[in-house]
């Protein structure tokens, strides 16, 4: 009961400082970050896919209004309660729900307006929920999304989803679409350094010779060293960690890499390195 007291009195004398503030002309004041439970910031990324369901007798997306034309998707209007899900399979576990609406906006292309919410509903992030405006051409690859905001843990989130079509049924209009959250401005941790060579003749392969140097925390100061060959249009490439310095003096292990991005035009990529190593 004590503490009941104490938070609903925490809680009228912020409100109270919020409704003095409206008074004249000073309508506006700076609080304590606190008061909105806001901390450190964190870096997070996760991956869910996205069912867009249409058919059958309870569909996730239904049409309010159908497209201007049977050429164009332009002024279509759709509404969305769209399991969110740890794998590709429609059954695989549930971790919450994409709500809102996506709209027909392009004439020329099949591009739409996108406006919804992830709702959470497992683990810590239950009840929590960010936001995602922006445009989405369906029939890119890889689709990036402004995420706008949140609630919950999301407070104040910012950042981006990349957004990759995995399966769609053309006659239903069914479709799984990976969704990845990227927080925006992500910490650096340190530099890769080194060489890429092209290496094969048949495939596009490289031999990566490169060393890992960090540059914070712990870790400031201390390298892995890489050297192995790098299939880049495979999913998953393995590679063997060779050697260290500093904290990770006498190092062995391997490095798991994944494509996350990548630039046709310019070429600039980015990849994800999962880092297993045994070290002194």
């Amino acid at each position: 009961m004590a503490n009941l007291i104490l938070i609903i009195t925490s809680h009228i004398l912020l409100l109270a400082a919020i409704v003095s503030a409206g008074k004249g002309e000073n309508f506006a004041k700076n609080i304590n970050r606190k008061h909105f439970g806001l901390r450190k910031e964190k870096l997070t990324f996760f991956r869910v896919y996205w069912h867009d369901i249409q058919s059958g007798t309870d569909p996730s997306s239904v049409v309010l209004r159908p497209p201007l034309s049977n050429s164009s998707f332009f002024g279509a209007v759709t509404m969305i309660d769209n399991r969110l899900t740890t794998g590709v399979s429609v059954n695989s576990t549930l971790v919450g729900q994409a709500q809102g609406m996506y709209a027909g906006a392009g004439q020329h292309d099949a591009s739409a307006l996108m406006v919804m919410n992830f709702a959470f509903k497992t683990g810590k992030y239950n009840g929590s929920t960010i936001s995602i405006l922006g445009r989405n051409a369906v029939m890119t690859k890889v689709r990036e999304m402004p995420v706008i905001g949140g609630s919950g843990l999301f407070r104040f989130a910012r950042g981006y989803v990349e957004a990759r079509t995995k399966w769609l049924n053309v006659k239903t209009g069914d479709a799984t679409v990976e969704y990845s959250y990227v927080p925006r401005n992500s910490t650096v941790v340190g530099h890769a350094q080194g060489i890429y060579a092209g290496a094969s003749r048949g495939e596009i392969g490289y031999l990566m010779v490169l060393s890992f140097a960090f540059k914070t925390g712990k870790y400031n100061g201390s390298t892995i060293s890489v050297l192995g060959r790098n299939i880049v249009f495979s999913k998953v490439r393995e590679m063997p960690v060779v050697g260290g310095s500093g904290m990770f003096r006498f190092a062995s292990g391997y490095v798991e890499a994944r494509t996350k991005s990548f630039e046709y035009k310019t070429g600039e990529a980015t990849v994800e390195y999962n880092c297993y190593v045994v070290h002194y």
